[in-house]
């Protein structure tokens, strides 16, 4: 039917075995390549079933903040190499 969406579940063969966040490796989030590294392993992780969908949600929450971090830094150096106008 028109409108409608399909949902689609990922099952792993193995057994689910979270891991802590002691154990996830993450880049250092000081680039946009490192975010986005970071977004694939988290979307890796929880497809999975290494993060619970709460672990999932907590770091992508970070790369959110990271991201927009980020921005503003960008932001704030071209202002800056543009002598502070803001046009």
């Amino acid at each position: 039917m028109p409108g409608r969406t399909a949902r689609v579940r990922v099952h792993s063969e193995l057994p689910r075995r979270e891991i802590s966040f002691a154990e996830l490796k993450a880049p250092l989030l000081e680039d946009a390549v490192a975010i986005q590294i970071g977004l694939t392993q988290v979307i890796d992780d929880l497809m999975h079933d290494r993060v619970s969908v709460r672990q999932a949600g907590l770091l992508l929450s970070e790369l959110q903040r990271a991201s927009a971090e980020l921005r503003q830094r960008k932001r704030a150096m071209s202002l800056r190499n543009r002598g502070g106008s803001s046009a």
